[in-house]
């Protein structure tokens, strides 16, 4: 088939599918948008002077690619916190709002580094990477954690 009869084709298969379903009342491009629910989730923290995490300072984003959620997150945290040493990018995950929560729970560490569970919290959310993020800050907000914390177990 040559390129004019192909072309040809195309176009008219273009206006027979554009005027059905305009006679049905619907947009033809409707079916090439972006679909919703298709959004990552991502969180950072600022960096401390050598370069490690601080659960102390976090922040959050969303976007309909990874690197845009991230790109969220990092203005989030200069916004709120200033963060010095830049930031760490602890997680980006995508938001899949068919599959089921997830549930993390977050404990405070002992000066050894080690997770005190009477020291705890639990949290449900979209994504791991939420839940672990929301279960950080909630234990430490709760529980003014001396020595940091940590996600100890997600389902």
């Amino acid at each position: 088939m040559n390129f004019k009869k192909l072309l040809s084709l195309t176009c008219t298969i273009f206006l027979i599918s554009s005027t059905a379903a305009k006679a049905e009342g619907r947009n033809f491009f409707e079916h090439f948008k972006p679909q919703r629910g298709s959004t990552f989730f991502s969180y950072v923290s600022c960096a401390n002077a050598d370069g490690s995490k601080n659960y102390y300072y976090m922040a959050s984003g969303e976007g309909i690619v990874p690197i845009e959620a991230e790109a969220n997150a990092i203005k989030a945290a200069y916004n709120e916190y200033r963060c010095n040493y830049g930031t760490r990018t602890l997680d980006t995950q995508v938001i899949n709002l068919n599959k089921p929560e997830k549930y993390c729970i977050a404990a405070c560490l002992d000066h050894r580094g080690n997770p005190l569970l009477s020291y705890s919290v639990g949290v449900r959310a979209r994504n791991k990477a939420e839940a672990s993020y929301l279960a950080i800050k909630k234990v430490i907000n709760d529980y003014k954690c001396n020595y940091s914390a940590e996600v100890t177990a997600c389902q």
